[in-house]
């Protein structure tokens, strides 16, 4: 095993066990109130020194519920949510299932590409900048 294959591995060993921490603390979720009609929604919102970014996408049924679950997908390293909603095809799910779909964005130092997640032993301008993903996520 070469090792750009072993660190390659490692990474996504630590990706999936960061994502399946979070999946486990946030699809427990739940979205209170109406505040967004059906739809798309690009969000915006400031976390420590960062602007961060995300699309919601809110399902038809959600109208006229108090309480619906929330799952937040994260994109793979060099990705971006609107990526990972095309290619997730989750928002078919959230429409028959009910739940809000949350496609949160990494950070990267060229705009909307080439974004990263912070997983403490990678990834890229995330781990090296010390972005706090999860404060963000949480916020």
């Amino acid at each position: 095993m070469t090792r750009i294959f072993r660190f390659l591995k490692f990474s996504a060993g630590i990706i999936v066990i960061a994502i399946a921490v979070g999946c486990v603390v946030f699809v427990g979720g739940i979205a209170r109130g109406s505040y967004l009609s059906p739809g798309n929604h690009p969000i915006t919102l400031s976390h420590g020194d960062r602007e961060r970014s995300a699309i919601v996408h809110v399902p038809p049924r959600a109208v006229g519920k108090s309480e619906i679950p929330v799952i937040i997908n994260f994109h793979g390293g060099g990705g971006h949510g609107g990526n990972e909603q095309e290619y997730s095809l989750m928002d078919k799910l959230a429409d028959r299932e009910t739940f809000v779909a949350v496609y949160s964005n990494g950070t990267g130092r060229f705009g909307n590409r080439l974004l990263t997640w912070n997983a403490g032993a990678c990834c890229a301008y995330a781990m090296s900048n010390n972005v706090d993903d999860v404060g963000f996520v949480r916020a």
